[in-house]
């Protein structure tokens, strides 16, 4: 759960490419509609919660490229990490880039997430922009991020599809399209447009239809979740469902390897 508090603190509060509200409210909204619709079913909930926790990475990678560079010519730089109404600092050095000065939660999600460990720096991930309206191929950076932490399959492979089903609505529902605010429409055009009818029976047999129902369903509530007026429950009334998640994913693994030696 640290690594997400890290994302929601540092990059939460950033516009949510020209929707009325930011990444911490859209994703705390989606979050709430998918426990309302699919209280028992975790995975879900927390698919929807991190659908687009790959444009948080993204912003941190961009950011993480920029102390690089700009380091090269400078001892240190700073950067502030927001945390509620306090702010935390730390410091970025290259080369070897120490980490000193970090906060327990900023160090975890940089060594365990970012591949930062000892000093030395192998951030493996790249990232590139929509213009000015988001991070491209962040469902992928959404699937490897839920991925790293160790969350279940299923979580990733959503939060992933959040954007194939948005061009699969386009195919199979005619008045979809329409109902796209401007940001999603502009963004849909960088994603590839939507799905032809081949595209769409190729999805359907990848995924299975299960899946690709739950994944329209999660992008239905997507939608839904740019509502400035509406307020809903804060990130730490996910931290028990993801907690249990990793958990039990973490077990899983455990006796499969038992199985398997």
């Amino acid at each position: 759960m640290d690594h997400i508090r890290f994302l929601f603190n540092n990059y939460g509060a950033n516009d949510y490419i020209g929707e009325p509200v930011n990444q911490r409210e859209h994703a705390l909204q989606c979050a709430h509609f998918a426990r309302e619709s699919r209280p028992k079913d975790s995975e879900f909930v927390v698919a929807a919660l991190l659908h687009d926790i790959g444009h948080l990475l993204g912003l941190w990678i961009t950011d993480d490229k920029r102390y690089r560079q700009d380091s090269r010519s400078r001892n240190s730089v700073e950067t502030e990490k927001i945390s509620g109404d306090s702010l935390d600092k730390f410091s970025v050095r290259t080369p070897g880039r120490k980490l000193a000065e970090t906060s327990s939660e900023t160090q975890t999600f940089l060594e365990d997430v970012m591949g930062i460990k000892d000093g030395s720096v192998f951030t493996d991930l790249s990232v590139d922009t929509m213009g000015d309206v988001g991070i491209s191929g962040h469902e992928n950076l959404a699937l490897e991020f839920c991925t790293r932490i160790g969350l279940p399959s299923r979580v990733g492979i959503l939060a992933m599809l959040h954007v194939s089903a948005k061009k699969y609505l386009c195919c199979v529902d005619p008045h979809y399209y329409e109902q796209l605010s401007d940001a999603s429409k502009i963004t849909l055009k960088f994603q590839g447009g939507p799905m032809g009818n081949v595209e769409r029976r190729q999805f359907e047999d990848k995924y299975g239809l299960e899946t690709v129902q739950d994944a329209v369903a999660l992008r239905r509530m997507d939608e839904k979740a740019k509502d400035p007026d509406l307020h809903v429950e804060d990130l730490e009334t996910y931290a028990p469902l993801v907690k249990t998640l990793l958990e039990n994913a973490r077990l899983k693994n455990v006796f499969r390897k038992e199985r398997d030696s």
